[in-house]
């Protein structure tokens, strides 16, 4: 089902991928179970780690979410990490944020290291950094905004421009602002990295990755490393996801309001030495924050 590019965050959330209902005029999609599809069906599914009518489902509405002309699923978050790194080979050099979710350090440390994928760090947070992407060329510069656990928020675009005039490419580990607050891809991002299985799915149920992209060259290796490496999400998840996207953007909206209310309680009412929240003024990329995360907390 079409849902008007104008429409806003929460009708492309509830009314994309309402398709391959057949006759029944279902408003909610089945989930489809089925490993194997009969021969000759008009969308072309043959076995589910090759495609599912739940993934394409949830393909095109996580895409809508997130501004992006194709998105892939996969199995998780992590799983979707390997997607994306899985397309290096041995003597590529990725270049991350230091403060960068342990389960991205420990699959580059202690997996595809072995594989000759080198990873090296800088604080994306220092304006120095953006000289860095040059000096090192790698084939990947890898951040994450807000990080995982500090809440460092790095100016996506100013990366972005630095990565393309150094002839690298930029993915952006989406996950601790969610499609909601921000849109990378719109920044000048590469790729868009969501766990969806956090606030996207909200239910704590369902384990779900994705990856975004505007390249039909990235969105060829997502689509092969997903059937090849056997990385494919459950119907199930993708079905329990859909109904999670339907709420995100309203629990977004009380997830940042409870968080704004508490890190003030904390910074104002207690003897806490440092509260990190990115909407809090005293955060050291405030202002970074308004500029790039589309916050209704009105500050």
């Amino acid at each position: 089902m079409a849902v008007d590019e104008n429409a806003g965050f929460e009708t492309r959330a509830i009314h994309s991928g309402r398709d391959f209902v057949g006759e029944t005029g279902a408003v909610t999609p089945p989930v489809w179970l089925s490993s194997t599809f009969e021969y000759g069906n008009p969308n072309g599914f043959d076995y589910t780690r090759s495609g599912n009518p739940n993934f394409r489902l949830l393909d095109r509405t996580i895409a809508s979410m997130e501004s992006a002309e194709f998105a892939t699923t996969f199995g998780s978050g992590v799983s979707a990490i390997t997607a994306v790194v899985s397309t290096l080979k041995s003597g590529d050099i990725v270049l991350a944020e230091e403060n960068i979710y342990g389960c991205t350090f420990r699959l580059f440390a202690q997996v595809f290291s072995k594989f000759g994928v080198e990873i090296r760090y800088v604080d994306f947070t220092d304006s120095a950094s953006l000289e860095k992407i040059a000096e090192n060329d790698p084939a990947l510069v890898w951040i994450e905004s807000p990080t995982n656990p500090n809440l460092k928020i790095i100016d996506i675009a100013a990366v972005a421009d630095a990565a393309h005039a150094a002839g690298s490419e930029l993915i952006v580990d989406n996950t601790f602002a969610s499609s909601y607050l921000q849109r990378p891809l719109e920044l000048g991002a590469d790729l868009s990295l969501v766990s969806l299985t956090k606030y996207t799915n909200g239910h704590s149920d369902a384990l779900v990755g994705a990856v975004c992209t505007n390249s039909e060259s990235w969105q060829e290796k997502m689509v092969f490393a997903q059937k090849a490496l056997g990385l494919q999400p459950s119907p199930m998840d993708c079905w329990l996801t859909m109904r999670g996207a339907k709420t995100e953007a309203i629990r977004m909206e009380r997830h940042c309001s409870n968080a704004l209310s508490f890190a003030e309680f904390l910074e104002n009412e207690t003897d806490a030495v440092n509260v990190l929240y990115p909407f809090l003024p005293s955060h050291p990329q405030f202002e970074i924050a308004k500029k790039q995360m589309l916050s209704l907390i009105h500050i």
